[in-house]
């Protein structure tokens, strides 16, 4: 059964679920982030910039970023939400939400330096990512926002679903309820910043797991969790502009990805 044709049980949004210590835990790079090609990557220039600049920069990005995004959702592709749009709608809100926390934590009378890829023309990555940490902790962003943000510290439910299965020792046909989670991650792939997607499906019934959704071989870091489908895209800014080029996208049989971004996105407004 396809997972377009599963009944879906739960309204989206749902509330934000943040949990730091078991998302910490789950959490692994995604196995395409990790390719050992550090040999191959160019050298960047790391400047260290006044926080006041760098808001000022993320704003130029986040414009960028809002046309494209209009863009996209204006354009006809028959009720088909491409990644393209997901991994935009993630840079916007990590743009948005870096300027909030640094608006926050900074002042006139104390402020930090922050680290400023020049190439890729980005905040460092792990300081970018410690920096959305505290924003989710201080801000509690909710909805479709809250929701990516948080995939990128851990599995993040995002749908609750049910389907039938036969599978298992018992060969009974039975209704098994599962999750659809989504976990992120972004590094820097040369001069481009990358992001990777993971949808992951969470059950306790391994039976289940170990028979549906098998056709992705990536770790998930959890015993619970299947991975069901991947995206990964590169991204740099240009002459006020965002590139994204896809450079890898795949999902197992029962799982269509394009199905799951649509639902993911149909209630946002920017």
């Amino acid at each position: 059964m396809a997972f377009s044709n599963i009944i879906e049980h739960a309204p989206w949004p749902f509330p934000l679920m943040f949990r730091r210590s078991s998302a910490v835990r789950e959490l692994q790079m995604p196995r395409m982030l990790t390719k050992s090609t550090d040999a191959l990557m160019p050298p960047v220039t790391v400047e260290l910039a006044d926080y006041e600049v760098v808001i000022s920069r993320l704003k130029t990005q986040e414009a960028s970023l809002d046309c494209e995004i209009l863009k996209q959702m204006s354009e006809p592709r028959n009720g088909v939400v491409s990644g393209t749009l997901f991994v935009l709608l993630t840079l916007r809100y990590l743009c948005a939400g870096e300027q909030k926390i640094l608006s926050s934590i900074n002042n006139d009378l104390a402020s930090a330096k922050v680290p400023w890829i020049k190439e890729a023309r980005c905040i460092s990555p792990p300081s970018w990512m410690a920096d959305i940490k505290t924003y989710i902790t201080r801000f509690s962003p909710q909805g479709v926002e809250g929701t990516i943000l948080s995939s990128l510290v851990g599995w993040h439910l995002c749908i609750l679903l049910e389907k039938e299965c036969v599978h298992g020792k018992k060969q009974s046909n039975r209704t098994v309820k599962f999750e659809v989670v989504l976990a992120s991650a972004f590094v820097l792939r040369g001069h481009d910043l990358c992001l990777a997607l993971r949808v992951g499906i969470r059950s306790d019934d391994k039976d289940f797991l170990s028979h549906h959704f098998t056709e992705i071989d990536e770790p998930s870091g959890a015993d619970n969790i299947r991975v069901a489908a991947l995206l990964e895209q590169s991204v740099s800014f240009a002459d006020n502009a965002v590139h994204i080029a896809e450079m890898r996208s795949c999902a197992a049989k029962e799982f269509s990805l394009a199905e799951f971004f649509r639902r993911m996105i149909k209630d946002v407004t920017l």
